[in-house]
C-alpha cells in the first residue's frame, strides 16, 4: 500500500503536512504473518515558522491461534494473536511503542 495526503490547517492552525505512508503485509505460512509500515510527515507550520519531519516506522508478527485450536474446540477458530512495536517522531520528540493485540473473528 502506498498513500499520499496533503492537509492544509490541521488541527485548525495555520500549519501544512503532507503524509506519505508505505505498508506491507504478507502470510508467511502455518497461520504467521507480519506487516511493516512506514509515514514521513514533512510540516510547514506558517504560525512560529518552523519546519521540521516527523517520521512513524512500526513493524508487527501475528500467529492465527485458531487454526492450531480448532481440532480441540471448534469455537476457538478464529483466535488470533499480534504483536508489535513503533517508533515515532513528533514535533522533535521520539516515542516508543510496544504492544500486544488478542482478535477473534467469526464469519457470519
Amino acid at each position: 500500500m502506498v498513500e499520499y495526503a496533503h492537509v492544509k490547517n490541521q488541527g485548525g492552525a495555520d500549519l501544512t503536512a503532507d503524509y506519505i505512508t508505505v505498508g506491507l503485509g504478507a502470510e508467511l505460512g502455518q497461520g504467521w504473518s507480519a506487516s511493516a509500515h512506514a509515514t514521513i510527515r514533512p510540516i510547514d507550520d506558517d504560525a512560529t515558522p518552523d519546519e521540521y519531519t516527523d517520521h512513524l516506522i512500526g513493524f508487527s508478527v501475528g500467529y492465527d491461534l485458531g487454526a492450531r485450536l480448532k481440532k480441540y474446540l471448534l469455537l476457538l477458530d478464529g483466535l488470533g494473536l499480534e504483536a508489535g512495536y513503533k517508533h515515532e517522531r513528533v514535533a522533535r520528540e521520539n516515542l516508543n511503542t510496544i504492544g500486544a493485540l488478542l482478535t477473534y473473528e467469526r464469519k457470519f
